[in-house]
């Protein structure tokens, strides 16, 4: 049995086109943390309809302070060791950078597990980058988005081979068709056939003790277009508690915006293809935006480093509202196949197979 364990909703349409194509082969699925949790878009019941076996391993944290994150890390490495030694399963895959797949990768490592690390080798500009690499450095096998990011993990020196497939978020996002969305979330309604905006923005883990005001900012611009705006929730990051309470705030004195926990993978790249532009820090930005076409404006630091398409634009100290207002009228930008060719999750699952049959043998 292979574990693919999650850590965030984001992490699903991370591996999902893969866990399919690894069929019949015995995979289970364990989510821990965040993406056990409905407060941050618990993908468990998802996971679970889509066929796949699924536990869970709910977190503790404090999402207002750094040392919520190494709480979390310590009670995951706990909880997953015993899961781990109980499954004894033929390998692990732990996704990119949260600081969550630690546990994961420490865990499985330590006991002798197997370890098989999805999108190592990108860079970005907060502490990700570090837990990237250091779950890089424990893994057995190391599945790249991009030649680049192949390249970076081969020069780092480490154990196991290295395989560049391409990501699999990207084969869901050309496989998806366009469609209306039916909104879960509070706030008015959004006509998704007009045009709005689609912000996924996150606290900078460094920049913990200012993401609140980073939040205001951000909200009085968006507000300052008049666009109809739908507005994803932020990771459990330490800041995060400041992110909710501006967003709360909003909601109680009717901010005309579509306030979303969670949403559906294929509902999610539904919004990207039909947004007027996205706005925020999130790497879906960059990665499946590319593939899109779909206009973005990246604020702040923390994907600084990453591989971007032409759908990219970085703010640049011009006000806000008047940055999301120019990349809203540029033309829509070619997609590109920088981080995929939506064949990742085929490529990824004879890998694998290949890999553990020479293990076996």
């Amino acid at each position: 049995m292979i574990l693919c364990v999650l850590t965030a909703r984001p992490s699903y349409s991370r591996i999902q086109a893969a866990l399919e194509a690894l069929r019949p082969y015995p995979v289970s699925v364990l989510c821990v943390g965040a993406a056990a949790h409905p407060r941050y878009g618990n993908v468990s019941a998802q996971v679970q309809a889509d066929g796949f076996p699924v536990l869970t391993l709910p977190g503790i944290w404090d999402d207002n302070h750094p040392g919520g994150m190494v709480q979390m890390v310590g009670h995951l490495t706990l909880a997953l060791g015993q899961e781990l030694r109980r499954l004894q399963p033929e390998a692990v895959i732990t996704i990119a950078d949260r600081y969550e797949t630690l546990a994961t990768a420490m865990a499985a490592s330590y006991q002798g597990l197997p370890l098989i690390h999805v999108q190592g080798g990108e860079v970005s500009g907060n502490i990700d980058d570090k837990v990237r690499k250091a779950n890089s450095a424990l893994a057995d096998l190391h599945l790249t988005a991009t030649a680049m990011a192949g390249a970076r993990v081969r020069s780092m020196g480490v154990r196991g081979q290295v395989h560049v497939t391409g990501c699999p978020s990207i084969d869901l996002a050309l496989r998806v068709e366009d469609g209306d969305v039916a909104l879960p979330g509070i706030g008015p309604e959004v006509d998704t056939r007009q045009p709005f905006l689609l912000v996924l923005h996150h606290p900078v883990t460094d920049e913990w003790q200012s993401a609140e005001q980073q939040t205001r900012v951000l909200l009085d611009a968006v507000m300052d277009t008049g666009l109809p705006t739908i507005w994803g929730w932020p990771n459990v990051d330490a800041g995060a508690a400041g992110v909710e309470k501006v967003l709360r705030v909003a909601h109680e004195t009717e901010a005309p915006i579509r306030f979303v926990r969670h949403v559906a993978p294929a509902d999610f790249i539904r919004l990207m293809r039909r947004c007027a532009a996205m706005v925020g820090n999130s790497s879906a930005l960059i990665r499946e935006g590319s593939a899109l076409g779909t206009k973005a404006l990246l604020l702040g630091r923390r994907q600084q480093g990453r591989e971007c398409g032409p759908n990219v634009t970085w703010w640049d100290r011009e006000p806000t509202a008047a940055a999301i207002e120019r990349v809203v009228q540029q033309p829509r930008p070619e997609p590109v196949t920088l981080y995929g060719d939506g064949q990742a999750g085929p490529r990824m699952a004879e890998v694998i197979q290949a890999w553990l049959r020479r293990k076996a043998a």
